[in-house]
């Protein structure tokens, strides 16, 4: 059983993300939208044992899926552009964070969910993913632009606040340990100033042995226990293990010398446990559970975009860059994504989420990333004609 259904979600992923493509989304909305359509097919399947142990097993691939994802981002995040992207896309980043998070609490808070639920509606909604944000942008002539560069250091910034806001909410409520606060937050901080300098240094040292290793990929086989290692030790001090695969990722490709190594881990990746995850998060939702909550979904759907506009495009607006720009910014941040929805399946799986709030803010992911490139192109119809006139003047 599990290898039939192992073979079904593959090849409904690559399907659905081969369609999603050739309709201008990025291939994320298609493998949740096969997933949602699996899980409604597997509702149909009478109960048994040997489903529900195929299912078990699946969750656990899923799960790897999970730091595979976050051990990519890390890997392909770009350093120089962090550097360089200058205080506009740092300040967009955090009212893009600081806005989505207080008005998920408070939307959760009115709508009478527990407090915990309304920290992490809040936490869902800070995420960003600029993939699709930034194809539109290339296909309108406006990447090599300040509101684009801005938008790409904006996210890069966004993803680590996002992370760390998430890892401090998990340790806050001790979902992934059941630690007493005190002792979390001490391993928090020790996970925080020794991962950077220690870790990283044993993981290069690490690396460069494996690089004198007989046998085929040793390289690959440590970078991933690298990644593996980073996860257990932060769920370890009561931190989400994504944050450490997540820092293993940016620690090893610091100095941008492992640009093959990525492309291998994103074959394993992409190739098997990513499509997974996405289609096993779809299958998760649960509709007929939803009745109750599809008035707060809509509500959360135009918030989630109204505060990443505001949050982003005043942050833009207050580093110099002109009305127009700093709109471009604040609807380029608006489409959320793989983190976001990973946050949501930690929420669920720690039981902080329930499947019904879990199943909306996967719908509310759904939304953001189908509008993103709709508002983009309403709000970029004159912006090729300044792109040009930009990079005349050196901007």
């Amino acid at each position: 059983m599990l290898l039939v259904e192992l073979a079904a979600i593959l090849l409904a992923a690559k399907a659905a993300g081969h369609l999603a493509s050739r309709w201008g989304q990025p291939p994320v909305v298609g493998q949740l939208v096969a997933g949602l359509i699996l899980g409604a097919v597997v509702t149909l399947l009478p109960a048994s044992e040997a489903l529900q142990e195929s299912n078990s097993q699946v969750d656990l691939l899923s799960n790897l899926g999970v730091l595979f994802l976050m051990f990519l981002a890390g890997l392909e995040t770009d350093w120089q552009q962090m550097r360089e992207t200058g205080r506009a896309a740092t300040v967009a980043a955090c009212l893009g964070v600081a806005l989505p998070l207080g008005a998920g609490y408070l939307v959760g808070t009115a709508f009478r969910l527990p407090g915990v639920e309304a920290l992490f509606l809040g936490v869902v909604l800070t995420a960003t993913s600029v993939s699709i944000t930034a194809q539109t942008l290339l296909e309108l002539g406006s990447l090599q632009t300040t509101e684009g560069a801005t938008i790409l250091g904006a996210a890069v910034i966004d993803d680590v606040i996002g992370l760390v806001v998430f890892s401090l909410a998990v340790a806050a409520t001790g979902a992934s340990s059941g630690l007493p606060l005190p002792v979390v937050l001490v391993g928090v901080i020790a996970f925080f100033g020794l991962a950077p300098t220690a870790g990283g240094r044993a993981a290069h040292w690490l690396l460069v042995q494996a690089h004198h290793m007989q046998g085929s990929e040793g390289p690959l086989a440590v970078a991933i226990a690298i990644g593996f290692l980073f996860a257990a030790l932060a769920a370890q001090v009561g931190i989400a293990a994504i944050t450490g695969a997540y820092l293993a990722g940016l620690l090893i490709n610091r100095e941008d010398l492992y640009g093959e190594l990525t492309e291998k881990i994103k074959v394993l990746g992409y190739g098997l446990f990513i499509p997974i995850f996405l289609v096993k998060t779809g299958m998760a939702v649960r509709f007929d559970a939803m009745a109750s909550l599809a008035g707060m979904v809509a509500i959360v759907s135009v918030i989630a975009i109204l505060t990443k506009i505001l949050g982003c495009g005043l942050g833009s607006l207050a580093c110099g860059l002109s009305l127009r720009q700093s709109l471009v910014v604040g609807v380029g941040m608006v489409s959320r994504g793989e983190v976001a929805l990973i946050t949501a399946g930690l929420g669920l799986q720690a039981h902080v989420l329930s499947e019904t709030l879990f199943s909306a803010t996967v719908i509310i992911v759904l939304v953001t990333t189908l509008v993103t490139p709709v508002l983009l192109r309403l709000v970029l119809v004159r912006v090729p004609a300044a792109a040009a006139e930009l990079v005349a003047n050196g901007a």
